[in-house]
């Protein structure tokens, strides 16, 4: 028995999928033709495809017989390098929305509950609220998440009733931390949060357990659509939906990882997207697969934990490149009064750490300066700022490394 265990009909999923890429979409074809002439070739055999591949590919990726332009084109945030451009087709924002709402299910979130999403970023025409026709979702965003706008949030969630209120983790840990400083209640009828796009920290996740009391479910996806994991109310480990996605976890030489709480990159192969697909693509996350079975009893792959972007690399006082994190960060996360924090490389073993502090929590610069000061081969600099950087999304990531840096 392989590890992780998988499905019955997972392989047969995967097998359908690489078929039909050899015959039917010319990037595939030329790659792998002159080792299909008997047959479809083995897994092991298909190249792992990196973002910059598929950006390049571009309409090589379209099946035979699929018009590009009826292609609906999606382009990523930027956040792990340069943004890139994929081709989805019409039906790919129903069937993501079918998956992400099963997902909630176990968390007793019924498919047609009202959901509510708050984000860092402007959504609609004024910028703070829009309910897009297509879902029905009540979003909630802004400029910046000042005090001021998270009260107006409140008072909108309160009104609105939502069974499930997600989003991402640094806005969502924004608006509990202002309910329990003010005493403000949780909406009536929620029956859980959810959070996705950045890593979720272990002090997020509890201080949203304690501003909402519900349970809460971390999920992970990426624009690409070739891997889809959520969190289980019995554990902390997110359960893959191998009819999303096959997924895979890889070292820093591409080879799969079959051992249990050993870190790789996650590779996924979209099993929905036929008409420009997407086989064995770098994800550029790192996780690593859960040991045993899940104490729900379902079984299946589950990956352990997200931790990060492979790309996430900063150079140390001696030229070194090394991976960030979670020793980078985890002294630092959940000290008191911090409410976001975000590190910035300036130069080699230079590090900016930039954070936005509470203001009615007695916390102060220099405690963020002794939970940073293990950073063996940096030099770092802690700056008070209003808010971290973030993408035209809205996400912040933990790590912005300008190219010039390095």
């Amino acid at each position: 028995m392989t590890f992780p265990e998988r499905a019955p009909d997972s392989e047969e999923r995967r097998a359908a999928v690489l078929s039909h890429a050899v015959r039917q979409v010319p990037h595939y074809r030329e790659r792998l033709g002159p080792i299909s002439s008997h047959g479809t070739p083995r897994w092991d055999l298909v190249p792992l495809l990196t973002r910059e591949e598929a950006d390049a590919a571009g309409t090589r990726l379209v099946a035979d017989g699929v018009d590009a332009t009826s292609l609906r084109a999606v382009r990523t945030g930027g956040t792990t390098g340069r943004p890139a451009t994929f081709l989805r087709d019409r039906e790919d924002g129903r069937r993501e929305l079918t998956h992400v709402r099963n997902a909630w299910q176990q968390f007793g979130v019924a498919v047609d509950d009202p959901v509510a999403v708050l984000v860092a970023r402007p959504v609609g025409a004024e910028g703070e609220e829009h309910v897009p026709h297509s879902t029905g979702d009540l979003w909630l965003g802004g400029v910046q998440l000042s005090d001021d706008v998270l009260r107006r949030h409140h008072e909108r969630l309160v009104a609105y009733r939502p069974a499930l209120l997600r989003g991402y983790p640094s806005a969502l840990a924004l608006l509990a931390e202002l309910m329990l400083r003010e005493g403000r209640p949780a909406p009536a009828g929620l029956r859980a949060t959810g959070t996705s796009s950045e890593v979720l920290l272990p002090y997020q996740r509890e201080i949203l357990r304690s501003a909402f009391g519900v349970p809460h479910a971390n999920l992970y996806g990426q624009t690409e659509h070739v891997a889809l994991a959520v969190t289980c109310p019995a554990e902390e480990g997110l359960h893959v939906d191998e009819t999303y996605g096959y997924v895979e976890l890889v070292d820093d030489d591409g080879h799969v990882i079959t051992e249990a709480e050993v870190v790789g990159e996650i590779v996924g192969t979209g099993l929905g997207n036929l008409a420009a697909p997407l086989l064995r693509y770098r994800t550029g996350d790192r996780g690593r697969w859960a040991p045993g079975v899940c104490a729900c009893g379902r079984a299946g792959p589950r990956l352990d934990r997200v931790e990060g972007r492979v790309r996430d690399v900063v150079i140390d006082a001696e030229g070194t490149s090394r991976i960030f994190g979670p020793w980078f960060y985890e002294k630092l996360a959940g000290l008191p009064g911090v409410r976001a924090f975000q590190f910035v490389q300036r130069g080699p073993g230079e590090l900016d750490v930039d954070v936005v502090l509470a203001p009615a929590v007695a916390v102060h610069v220099t405690d963020v300066e002794s939970a940073v000061s293990h950073l063996e081969g940096f030099a770092t600099r802690v700056r008070r700022v209003p808010d971290v950087a973030r993408t035209s999304v809205g996400k912040g990531p933990l790590l912005v490394t300008p190219p010039a840096a390095v």
